[in-house]
């Protein structure tokens, strides 16, 4: 048990608990990475800062339960700004957040495409403060 814990201390191990999008993410990689590259293909147009934005603004959104103001609050923005950008998400993605499945489609897709891309932070680091506004202002 101690070796466990220090293994995952130092980041050798990953520990999923309840986190079936993560299990799901890794457990069937070769499935759930080409689907996930389908999924997100659209969002790959997105310039790179406008990208990264968009999909810490969805996982932040998502964290907080799809509630926008709570997530505004988080980034130091307004509502609106947060809105603009998942719309934006959804115009890339061609899904709608709206609807059960595609959300679904989304969550995982994000899962996989942070869990198998390495060098990816599976956190979602705070946005810089202004950012948000500068890109959808």
């Amino acid at each position: 048990m101690a070796l466990a814990a220090t293994l995952r201390e130092r980041g050798l191990v990953t520990v999923f608990d309840d986190e079936a999008f993560a299990v799901t993410a890794v457990a069937a990689a070769p499935v759930t990475g080409p689907a996930a590259d389908r999924i997100l293909a659209g969002l790959d147009a997105a310039r790179a800062e406008e990208q990264d934005l968009l999909l810490r603004t969805f996982l932040a959104w998502v964290a907080d339960d799809g509630h926008v103001a709570q997530t505004a609050g988080k980034l130091s923005c307004h509502a609106n700004p947060i809105r603009r950008l998942l719309r934006r998400f959804e115009s890339y993605t061609g899904k709608s957040l709206a609807k059960p499945r595609d959300l679904a489609e989304l969550c995982l897709a994000v899962e996989v495409r942070i869990r198998l891309t390495p060098g990816t932070d599976r956190r979602s680091p705070p946005v810089v403060p202004g950012t948000v506004d500068r890109l959808t202002g």
